[in-house]
């Protein structure tokens, strides 16, 4: 049902929720991490990024354990018994589909201003993969993708003597951010050698539509209420609450607590799809849908929390029972150091698991630029 695109979709949700996260615990991070020394690391960061790559291996297991349930239309059957898949084909044939959707839907449907407004961004967002290096991948397909833009708006609805509609809950980046998480879900249905590329070029996309580089820019610690620039659907990350639960004193000393600031922008999520939901409380079908999905969403968040911070209970034993290895054989004032030897190099993910998110410029530590097309 072309109409469900623009429903909230709990799932959308959590994978907001996930980025958001990642997001700020790299921007917080940024500095301490281009400042280490390799021969110098401490344990406490050692013990972060083992965090970070657990927390992210768990919450993908999450996502993928509920995927069939919340899925969108055409979503699950690109992936269904298949294997080697051609990453690029499978990402521009969903892009497709979604596409059509929209257009379907807006064409038969008295969508109102805010909503076509975004639906013309989504439109946008896909017009502007052809000069990407993401979309110089998709070959053909992009030509697919193009006639599909093309006069979207033709055939719309213009009667005016019924309500229009206003989809609240329907936003682009978060459609886009829920298809770049959908491909991540399934790597290892994809050709090995593409997936890596399609990686890179998606994280490239994703920085430039994302604007990645003014979070980088801004304060350590922010005085306002949240990062200047825009995150899909909740229009801005947290920070002064984020700062409250992980703040630069706590960074340059501690261990990451993700479960916390997943929790956080969860709840802020949670509380704007409130906040939207109310705004149309007139309109009843859609509304009832809609409400109906946000009170499921607070019942799989709430599943998600405990197993995380179930997860995040066992984590912590196995770093104090690592310190007091370390404390027992080298003495207390080494109780917090580590020797970054060749092995531990091989454990340690310095891109977590995410690198379909975030370009590996943001995970460097020698000082190295990357350039992209994008």
């Amino acid at each position: 049902m072309a109409e469900n695109i623009f429903i909230f979709n709990p799932l959308t949700a959590l994978f907001l929720a996930g980025v958001a996260t990642q997001l700020f615990v790299l921007v917080s991070d940024n500095d301490i991490r281009n400042n280490l020394q390799l021969d110098g690391l401490s344990l406490n960061k050692i013990d972060s990024v083992k965090r970070m790559h657990r927390w992210q291996m768990l919450f993908s297991k999450l996502c993928l354990d509920i995927l069939q349930q919340h899925s969108l239309q055409d979503e699950a059957t690109l992936f269904q018994g298949l294997s080697n898949l051609n990453p690029f084909e499978v990402h521009i044939s969903m892009l497709i589909s979604h596409s059509k959707a929209i257009k379907f839907f807006s064409n038969r449907t008295n969508i109102g201003p805010n909503t076509s407004n975004n639906i013309k961004k989504w439109f946008e967002l896909m017009d502007s993969l052809g000069a990407s290096r993401l979309g110089q991948h998709f070959g053909n397909k992009l030509t697919a993708l193009t006639n599909t833009l093309k006069d979207y708006s033709t055939g719309m609805s213009t009667c005016t003597n019924v309500m229009q509609k206003e989809y609240p809950h329907f936003s682009p980046g978060a459609l886009f951010i829920r298809c770049a998480y959908v491909m991540h879900l399934h790597k290892h249905q994809f050709n090995h050698d593409q997936m890596d590329i399609w990686e890179s070029c998606n994280a490239s996309f994703m920085s430039s539509f994302l604007n990645l580089s003014d979070y980088f820019d801004d304060p350590v610690e922010c005085s306002a209420d949240h990062f200047a620039t825009c995150f899909p659907y909740i229009h801005h990350l947290p920070c002064k609450q984020l700062y409250k639960v992980w703040n630069s004193s706590s960074q340059a000393s501690g261990r990451v607590p993700v479960h916390h600031i997943f929790f956080q922008i969860v709840m802020c999520i949670y509380g704007n799809a409130l906040s939207f939901n109310n705004s149309i409380s007139h309109q009843l079908l859609h509304h009832e849908k809609d409400h109906e999905q946000i009170l499921l969403f607070r019942r799989i968040f709430r599943h998600f929390y405990g197993t995380i911070d179930e997860d995040m209970g066992k984590i912590m034993n196995c770093e104090k029972q690592r310190r007091h290895q370390i404390k027992k054989k080298n003495g207390p004032q080494c109780e917090n150091t580590f020797n970054y030897t060749k092995k531990s190099r091989q454990v340690i993910n310095p891109n977590w698991s995410c690198p379909f998110l975030f370009p590996s410029k943001y995970f460097d530590n020698t000082g190295q630029t990357y350039s992209f097309a994008c």
